[in-house]
């Protein structure tokens, strides 16, 4: 099987059920009848940009990018879903989520070319954005609040 045929078998799976580990995404393609390994499975993750998701107190996955889509999630709807809270630290944001979140939250940024953004790194519940400059920092900090504070 074409490696192009197995991503979207994998795509599939994770649009119609709440797949939570890539054990459990590894027997479901085996259902399929593909034979992978955890390695592959874990780069064709990465590749198709399939992220963790919080819903309540479960995580599953889910594609970060659908298909003729820019992003899989709307920015603002992302800032407005995953940030708790923001704050400056010269030219460094620093965002605050709940537990599992911060991932899902940076892999969006990540993939939006935000204006002024160099870089993200998440742990479980904090994303330290890397901007060029104290003024990308602070108009980036302004458009968070704002859609925070519609939610």
């Amino acid at each position: 099987m074409k490696k192009s045929e197995r991503q979207q078998v994998i795509k599939n799976i994770i649009q119609a059920n709440k797949i939570g580990t890539q054990e459990e995404l590894l027997t479901a393609i085996q259902n399929n009848g593909i034979n992978a390994t955890q390695a592959t499975i874990s780069r064709d993750i990465r590749e198709i940009g399939i992220v963790k998701v919080r819903e309540g107190s479960q995580t599953f996955y889910s594609l970060l990018k659908q298909e003729n889509e820019q992003v899989g999630f709307e920015l603002n709807v992302a800032y407005k879903t995953f940030v708790l809270n923001v704050a400056q630290a010269e030219f460094v944001l620093v965002i605050k989520t709940a537990i599992g979140d911060a991932n899902a939250l940076a892999s969006i940024l990540d993939e939006s070319e935000v204006p002024g953004l160099v870089g993200t790194i998440a742990g479980a519940d904090t994303i330290l954005l890397i901007t060029k400059s104290l003024q990308h920092a602070s108009e980036l900090k302004q458009i968070i609040e704002s859609q925070i504070s519609l939610a």
